[in-house]
């Protein structure tokens, strides 16, 4: 095991235990894992295979996704094993009616871009005052800036129907049409019936 990891075990057990001697700790770690290799994963390499499919993650949910795939290892974890397990994941997430209700807060580890788009009832994309279908929120925003953004344009149009989909970084060149067909619905506002 490299000795960052040790380290960093030994700080963890020093926060715990403010007694605990972290140079004979450090040694009893370096000892036992002398006999062992490891790989370790952690909360980036879950950010990072969300990062290459530009999906939406929160700490919450990568916590979750590393130890759903450590389960499902038998054989121990890989980075292909983690990538599956993302992508597992966006499968199965139901970001519209969620049994769980999300905090879009929370969706800001910078995975993805976001993509608003406006269109009619009938689905037909229209543009926005600058004659654009699609608005972008770069991915050092939250899911919550997002939904702000959009919300801020009901006020303007109430009669349009809104929708977030989560895509790959550097998507603003894409038309609406290519980002329905390849982002991740994750937010939608339907207008409200003036009739």
């Amino acid at each position: 095991m490299y000795a960052t990891y040790i380290h960093e075990i030994v700080e963890a057990l020093k926060k715990g235990n403010p007694g605990i001697d972290p140079k004979l700790a450090y040694d009893a770690l370096a000892r036992y894992w002398s006999d062992y290799a490891v790989s370790i994963f952690d909360v980036e390499d879950v950010c990072d295979a969300a990062r290459a499919n530009g999906v939406p993650m929160s700490q919450f949910e990568a916590r979750e996704i590393l130890y759903q795939a450590e389960e499902g290892q038998g054989s121990g974890l890989t980075k292909e094993g983690l990538e599956v397990a993302v992508q597992d994941w966006v499968d199965e997430f139901v970001w519209l009616k969620p049994e769980d209700p999300i905090d879009p807060a929370e969706f800001s580890l910078q995975t993805c871009d976001w993509a608003i788009l406006a269109g009619s009832s009938h689905n037909k994309m229209t543009g926005w005052s600058d004659g654009k279908s699609v608005r972008l929120v770069d991915s050092s925003k939250s899911l919550e800036s997002a939904i702000e953004v959009a919300l801020s344009r009901v006020a303007v149009d109430p009669q349009l129907d809104y929708c977030i989909y989560a895509v790959d970084e550097g998507w603003d060149s894409y038309g609406a049409e290519r980002i329905e067909g390849n982002g991740t619905l994750v937010w939608q506002h339907h207008a409200k019936n003036n009739g």
